[in-house]
């Protein structure tokens, strides 16, 4: 490869290079006192020597590099200009300074920065010498008790001694405190900050600690490393440790998988035993064995509440756990209804459908937060049209929850049962039965004491199951609560009279008749009707450092009809009562959403109005068609086409 020599004849031209764009002089520049890490603010001076006016966020920003002593070079953090600079002029302006986070002696150079574009140095190079002195925040791990092994969502309490390796001293009063983060296996840290440990004095520089760090285990089953951290809440988080190392890998248990095993194990070892060891013709034994499945759902219930309670890392509060308790014995007495031949089944039967309505607040409470209120159950039917959605929630864990099903599969089947000829006197069946009866009744006491004083206090008039319920009386309490409110409310409701109807119907009917303002005026346009996920409505307009959160949605509103006093009505369904209320102009439900609970409904929305104008109508959003049924509820509101990810762009 080689340039060819010149060509024949006068193939040349005159080029003239005029000024950089952005040429600048640093005048001055004051450094304050450094230390490792922390932010701080320079003072430096500006001259525009270039040909046009600096203007605020069209790109170009002060900034500074950093060189270290092996000529290592650092860019620095950006700073916005102030305000116009014309050439010629000089600005004077705060520089945003962040040292190097290893103390030393370090250059400061100014810089412009065009982003995306250059950095530009000054016409005459402007250093600044600083010393960087060691962090005012630092830390080292002396020593850790480290725990090997935590139950899932649990606590525990281990020892840590820590070293003052700042320049500062740490104080309770300033915030300082002990925390640590989980990662998982792969190294992604779980999205969730770690239970601050309060220090139990001051502490100077080149001081030690000891503190007994509580840390609450993640909510799944796995090996995380857990990575113990200072932090001076409002300020920052500590550098990394110095000293030791200050992550230990722990291994994550699920207390359900013992649990549910234990009692397995325990039905099946009380089947042979039993069947080994059958009573005598006539025996009260044969009505003790009758009471079992009782005792046996009593205990399979209570494991199931502490599993959901594990697997869904809600705690039981004070009281609860006792709640929790009286909530499973209650089906227990159902079982002792029945005649002793059936109590296997029944118990079998009570298992699986307490285990499926478990596994369906544990879905229920990623989309909503709540249990299963008792109108959503009357939804259920809708579950097959939200079948990719149920899915996609789905945990391996979960599984545990079939355990006791299966145990009381075992029992149904091989409980042993007394011939007609062995049955004992129907006075002893009564004095078991009823003493099993009144076991139970007395560990429901909590629960129903519980249960009234909610009912008394303004808890009961409440239409929503939050999952703050769980832990007051336990999940199955929870569920017992809300069955006794919503009887409450339909024992106390009434339909509304034919005179009621004709009033509503008028005041419509007046309504209709009435000349809004505004009324048509958007008459022809295009309506879009956008809706963001957790948008709160002060982000609109609202900027950070000059730059716009919402530019698109800015630019939307400045050429559209904008309503900005919107208040939140939304209840369980959060997300479709939004999108309902806006389309139907109607409160949602105060309990349940409309999407599982009035689906079949038969909708008048601000769709079905446009269709009526001539318009065409397009419904669309970026997730599962089956996600708050949309796959149902969009065709009833008047849509002539539809589109998501699941049918029309997967991946995306």
């Amino acid at each position: 490869m080689a340039w060819y020599g010149p060509g024949g004849g006068a193939a040349t031209a005159e080029v003239r290079v005029g000024a950089p764009r952005d040429a600048f002089a640093a005048l001055s520049l004051s450094l304050p006192p450094l230390q490792a890490g922390l932010p701080a603010l320079a003072q430096i001076a500006l001259e525009n020597r270039g040909d046009e006016t600096w203007l605020q966020g069209q790109g170009l920003k002060v900034s500074y590099v950093w060189t270290g002593p092996e000529g290592h070079v650092l860019e620095g953090i950006r700073t916005e200009l102030p305000e116009p600079v014309e050439p010629g002029e000089v600005v004077e302006l705060e520089l945003r300074v962040r040292p190097p986070d290893a103390p030393g002696s370090y250059e400061l150079a100014p810089r412009l920065v065009r982003e995306g574009e250059a950095w530009i140095a000054p016409e005459q190079e402007l250093a600044a010498a600083a010393t960087v002195g060691p962090p005012a925040l630092a830390w080292e791990l002396v020593a850790a008790d480290w725990p090997g092994r935590l139950a899932a969502s649990d606590s525990d309490t281990f020892t840590v001694t820590v070293r003052n390796t700042g320049a500062e001293a740490w104080s309770p009063g300033a915030g300082d405190r002990l925390s640590y983060r989980w990662r998982g296996e792969d190294g992604t840290p779980l999205q969730h900050e770690g239970v601050r440990t309060e220090l139990p004095h001051a502490v100077a520089p080149g001081e030690t600690a000891t503190v007994a760090v509580r840390v609450a285990g993640p909510p799944r089953a796995g090996s995380y490393t857990l990575a113990l951290a200072m932090v001076r809440e409002q300020v920052r988080w500590f550098p990394p440790s110095t000293g030791g190392p200050s992550e230990h890998v722990v291994k994550v248990t699920l207390r359900a998988a013992w649990w549910q095993s234990a009692l397995a194990l325990a039905t099946v070892a009380a089947v042979v035993l039993a069947r080994r060891r059958r009573p005598a013709p006539g025996s009260w034994r044969w009505a003790a064995l009758d009471l079992v499945p009782a005792l046996w759902l009593w205990a399979a219930l209570a494991g199931l509440g502490a599993a959901f309670h594990e697997l869904a890392a809600i705690d039981l509060w004070q009281g609860g756990r006792a709640a929790s308790i009286g909530a499973a014995a209650v089906p227990g007495l159902l079982v002792l209804l029945v005649p002793g031949r059936l109590r296997p089944w029944l118990a079998f039967i009570l298992s699986l459908g307490t285990a499926v309505l478990l596994l369906a607040d544990l879905l229920y409470m990623h989309v909503l937060g709540a249990i299963v209120p008792v109108q959503a159950l009357i939804g259920a039917h809708q579950v097959g049209a939200i079948g990719a959605s149920v899915r996609a929630l789905l945990r391996p864990e979960y599984a545990w929850l079939a355990a006791a099903p299966l145990a009381g599969l075992v029992l149904a089947c091989a409980w042993p049962r007394a011939r007609a000829q062995a049955q004992p006197s129907p006075r002893a069946r009564r004095r078991v039965t009823l003493a099993g009866a009144a076991a139970l009744l007395l560990a429901s006491l909590p629960l129903v004491t519980s249960l009234g004083e909610a009912m008394r206090s303004g808890l009961g008039s409440r239409v929503f199951s939050e999952q703050h319920n769980a832990g007051r009386f336990g999940v199955l309490g929870a569920h017992w609560f809300d069955v006794v409110r919503t009887l409450a409310g339909a024992i106390g409701q009434r339909s509304l009279s034919a005179a009621e109807r004709a009033e509503i119907a008028a005041f419509f009917a007046e309504r209709d008749q009435a000349a809004l303002p505004g009324f048509g005026l958007a008459r022809g346009a295009n309506l879009l009707v956008i809706q963001a996920e957790a948008l709160q409505g002060w982000t609109i307009g609202a900027t950070v450092a000059g730059q716009e959160i919402t530019p698109f949605l800015n630019r939307l509103r400045a050429r559209a009809l904008y309503y900005g006093a919107v208040v939140d009505i939304t209840a369980q369904g959060m997300t479709s009562d939004a999108e309902y209320a806006i389309l139907n102009s109607q409160y949602p439900l105060g309990q349940g959403a409309v999407a599982f609970l009035r689906a079949g409904n038969r909708f008048e929305t601000v769709a079905h109005a446009l269709k009526a104008a001539g318009y065409a109508t397009l419904s669309a959003h970026p997730f599962k068609r089956g996600f708050w049924n949309r796959a149902t509820l969009h065709p009833a509101t008047a849509s002539t086409a539809r589109c998501s990810t699941a049918s029309s762009a997967r991946g995306r």
